[in-house]
């Protein structure tokens, strides 16, 4: 059974005015500069006078044969409008309806409805702050559906990770709703918004840990944000400063750092994977639970070790109702009845970089 090959280009087009746009609004214009070209034939020379004096002469092998028609080729590659792209960092979404690019603390979002075939510039936009502790280390899109409207994507959100360890979420159209502080002493390295037939989680992966992101509470915290910008209520800084975003920061039993981390789902285990795991954390572990809980499953991929699966024990994070309480009143007007009687508490926010990390059992290492 032979399959068809899909040309991706002929259904994904970037014309070359775009292009244009996104480089001089990502790089600037570098018309005229060797900044961001690629080493080709034409400079090899001058790098090799520079980083290679002691090297012998170069004797014109590329003559021997047919090379020279492919340096051609090549150069005429190098020098087309879209050579930039390979610096930047590119994320797409929806099937690619939605295209992220990314450069230092720049970023520029780009959609192709499904009836058409090129894409256009939704929005540019950059992180305000000091450019070098807010340089984009990770990005990742994901949307946000609600079922009172019949468009399934009904908010798109940009997620960016920067230098300095903060996350920030955007709007499609580049409007700041929240972010938070989840490292004060290495970047992000990757930002996913898992889902999968069981569940769904956001993680943000550092060097040796990760943070689980609870969805429903990014959910309802995004939505407040956008209520509150709206409104005119509260400024980014305020909702940022006041909403805390739950999550759990989990340290797996791992040599190397983190490459890679994919969450598999929810899992239920059998009272014989329980005693296994309880075996790779210590020869005294003992299974106390009466009840099998419910575990998120994680596949984390290092510079050490090949595949390294962990599970965590989701039963204090799962607490439904408490959480359709909590977040659900959140979301009803107050009419300060309770704040004018001097009887409302305030909770106070934990910032997620104050989190303690929790260990989490490795069920099997390949």
């Amino acid at each position: 059974m032979s399959v068809n090959p899909v040309n991706f280009e002929a259904f994904s087009k970037v014309t070359d005015d775009v292009a244009k746009q996104v480089k001089t609004y990502l790089l600037g214009d570098f018309e005229n500069s060797k900044k961001f070209e690629r080493q080709n034939s034409e400079s090899s020379e001058d790098s090799e006078k520079q980083f290679c004096k002691t090297t012998e002469k170069k004797e014109n092998v590329e003559e021997w044969d047919d090379w020279g028609a492919n340096e051609e080729k090549t150069l005429e590659v190098d020098e087309s409008i879209h050579n930039w792209l390979f610096q930047c960092d590119l994320k797409t979404y929806a099937d690619a309806e939605y295209l992220l690019v990314t450069w230092e603390s720049r970023f520029v979002v780009l959609r192709k409805p499904p009836d058409e075939l090129e894409y256009k510039i939704v929005c540019k936009q950059y992180i305000d702050g000091d450019p070098l502790s807010t340089e984009i280390t990770a990005s990742c899109l994901f949307g946000l559906s609600s079922f009172r409207h019949d468009d399934l994507l009904d908010s798109i959100i940009v997620a960016l990770g920067t230098l300095n360890g903060s996350v920030y979420f955007y709007t499609e159209t580049g409007v700041l709703l929240y972010f938070d502080r989840f490292s004060i002493f290495e970047p992000i390295n990757n930002l996913l918004f898992e889902v999968v037939r069981t569940g769904q989680t956001f993680l943000v992966v550092l060097s040796k840990t990760f943070f689980m992101v609870n969805p429903i509470s990014l959910k309802s915290v995004i939505y407040q944000a956008k209520v509150l910008i709206a409104k005119g209520e509260k400024t980014v800084n305020e909702i940022s400063e006041s909403i805390e975003l739950q999550s759990e920061l989990l340290a797996p039993y791992i040599k190397g750092n983190i490459i890679h981390v994919v969450f598999t789902g929810l899992h239920k285990p059998s009272t014989l994977e329980q005693y296994v795991a309880a075996s790779y954390d210590s020869f005294y572990a003992r299974v106390e639970k009466s009840t099998l809980p419910v575990y998120s499953t994680f596949m984390i991929t290092t510079e050490k070790e090949f595949i390294t699966f962990v599970w965590h024990d989701r039963e204090e994070q799962d607490k439904l109702l408490d959480d359709v309480i909590k977040y659900g009143k959140s979301l009803v007007p107050s009419f300060g009845i309770r704040k004018f009687f001097g009887i409302q508490t305030e909770p106070s926010r934990v910032s997620s970089h104050m989190r303690s990390a929790k260990h989490v059992p490795t069920r099997s290492t390949i």
